[in-house]
């Protein structure tokens, strides 16, 4: 009965000690697990890292470190079962948690690797996604600044343009005020010329109104001058017709007998006109030599005496013009002598006029009124003496 009970109480004690002893066995193998079990994550978490840091070579060499555990777990275990000398059943559920927890940390660690693979290969898609955009960006940049460009190009050759309009509108401007004051310039000649050209005009007309003023009073002077000495022929006139009145009807009386000669025969006109004309040459000589002027108008100096008898009119104005303007340049050239003072024009009575000979004593009257020399007829009026005493003035 002892026998059974401390049989009983061994089988009880070694039954205590066995499950003392599977207690610190599972305990034992359960903190290994753990640290396994965290052996495994921080690999998988060393690999995660350096997947991130892409080194995707360091994969396979983690993978087999991580199986490497797992067989150091199964080897553990096993010299552990040999040590302790698990039970066979045990063993298995241990070789059955290390081959899961290989298998979880293998498909963990593919699972990692698939992931971090997806990551890359998403980064790798968003890193040429970047570059593409990159590429795209630089590409819109460069056409911006192409275009940029072009526009500045642009907009310098319309500046360039511009600068060249304004510069051919300034030099069409400047070109236009030379012109605009050219015609100032000419147009201020052409008034100016106008001016002194009127000025010229005005001074002309002014010079014309004196010297017509001048010739008017002259006119008047002379006038007043030719009055007087007209008053004074008249009265010279008067006193020589006293004189000769009576040679004056003798004349008339031998000019009736010439006509009347003349009518019965005509072969003797000559010698009766020639003996007329003796007649009025010794009576025109006489009268000079009794009368007053006869020391002034001597005859005798042929060349003071010249001759229009029987000249055609035009040729005896000539010819008498002629000698006249000869007269007064000897005149004036000896100082005005009084020897050179009186020339003689013998002109005739007028007899000769007849068989159409045109008159000359009506001609040289008027051209000595109208030149206004100082003259006396002679000769009844066959002879005239010119001074030219009164025309001195011309040439002082």
């Amino acid at each position: 009965m002892e026998d059974w009970i401390i049989g009983v109480i061994v089988a009880c004690i070694l039954a205590v000690a066995l499950i003392v002893l599977i207690i610190i066995l599972c305990w034992k193998c359960k903190k290994f697990r753990v640290c396994l079990k965290d052996d495994v994550e921080k690999q998988i978490q060393t690999i995660s890292g350096k997947l991130a840091d892409r080194d995707v070579s360091s994969v396979s060499g983690l993978e087999n470190k991580a199986f490497q555990s797992a067989t150091q777990v199964r080897d553990s275990v096993h010299v552990q079962n040999e040590v302790t000398n698990v039970q066979p059943g045990d063993k298995v559920k241990v070789l059955q948690e290390i081959r899961d927890a290989r298998n979880r940390a293998a498909a963990t660690v593919q699972k990692k690797v698939l992931d971090i693979e997806q990551q890359r290969l998403e980064q790798q898609r968003l890193e040429q996604q970047r570059l593409e955009q990159q590429r795209l960006e630089q590409q819109r940049l460069e056409q911006q600044r192409l275009e940029q460009q072009r526009l500045q190009q642009q907009r310098l050759e319309q500046q360039r343009l511009e600068q060249q309009r304004l510069e051919q509108q300034r030099l069409q401007q400047q070109r236009l005020e030379q012109q605009r004051l050219e015609q100032q310039r000419l147009e201020k000649q052409r008034l100016e010329q106008q001016r002194l050209e009127q000025q010229r005009l005005q001074q002309q007309i002014l010079e014309q109104q004196r010297l017509e003023q001048q010739r008017l009073e002259q006119q008047r002077l002379e006038q007043q001058r030719q009055e007087q000495q007209r008053q004074e022929q008249q009265q010279w006139y008067v006193q020589v017709n006293t004189l000769t009145e009576y040679d004056d009807e003798e004349d008339d009386d031998e000019e009736d007998d010439d006509d009347e000669e003349e009518e019965e025969d005509n072969r003797g006109r000559g010698r009766r006109r020639g003996r007329s004309r003796q007649r009025d040459r010794d009576k025109s000589r006489h009268r000079s030599e009794s009368g007053d002027f006869s020391r002034k108008r001597e005859t005798t100096d042929p060349n003071k005496t010249i001759d229009l008898h029987y000249l055609s009119l035009q040729d005896a104005m000539n010819k008498f013009m002629n000698f006249l303007k000869a007269m007064e340049n000897d005149y004036h050239n000896s100082n005005f002598r009084r020897v050179d003072r009186f020339v003689h024009i013998i002109t005739g009575r007028g007899l000769h006029s007849r068989n159409r000979i045109p008159k000359i004593k009506p001609a040289v009257q008027s051209y000595l009124d109208k030149h206004n020399y100082t003259h006396e007829w002679k000769n009844n009026g066959g002879l005239v003496t010119i001074d030219l005493y009164t025309k001195r003035r011309n040439y002082m």
